[in-house]
């Protein structure tokens, strides 16, 4: 009877190592997504120089990968300038109500490098990422923050961002 008593436990320590072990594999898949995600995101807005230019490359690409985690805006950091940021859908088009859920966010920053003739900014990019269980739901959510190089102001931010990629 001591022998059957003490498998029990020992099968119950087997089990929560091999849960704990998929929630690590878990983790590291969905981090690395992510991470490869904004990382495409920041090459595309350096390339294009302006989220306006951007946004069909980037909306394609979240598309192939098959990006879907959803947040909104009380989601950013408390001393993220929520003024200067927008959030887009996966179509690319910018949210207009910034309570709305969107896919990711981008912030516009004014840079230091700033003569009297060369006004630059750098963009901040939002991703996000976590666990969806389909019972439990979303448990956990992180966001994942990436920053482009010093970019040439343009008017573009200002403009409207819904002309269709397709």
């Amino acid at each position: 009877m001591r022998e059957s008593y003490g498998a029990g436990w020992l099968t119950q320590i087997v089990i929560v190592f091999i849960l704990l072990f998929a929630a690590i594999i878990c983790y590291a898949i969905n981090f690395g997504k992510a991470f490869k995600i904004k990382n495409q995101i920041v090459e595309d807005l350096e390339y294009y120089e302006t989220p306006r230019a951007a946004k069909c490359a980037i909306s394609d690409y979240l598309q192939d990968v098959g990006y879907r985690k959803m947040s909104n805006i009380d989601e950013l950091p408390a001393d993220e300038d929520k003024d200067n940021c927008k959030g887009y859908n996966i179509d690319g088009n910018a949210s207009t109500d910034m309570k709305d859920n969107a896919y990711y966010f981008i912030c516009q920053h004014h840079s230091n490098v700033n003569n009297a003739d060369i006004h630059k900014v750098y963009y901040k990019v939002y991703v996000f990422w976590g666990f969806d269980l389909p019972i439990f739901g979303d448990l956990l959510n992180f966001e994942m923050a990436g920053t482009t190089k010093n970019l040439p102001y343009s008017e573009d931010w200002n403009t409207d961002t819904t002309t269709p990629c397709r």
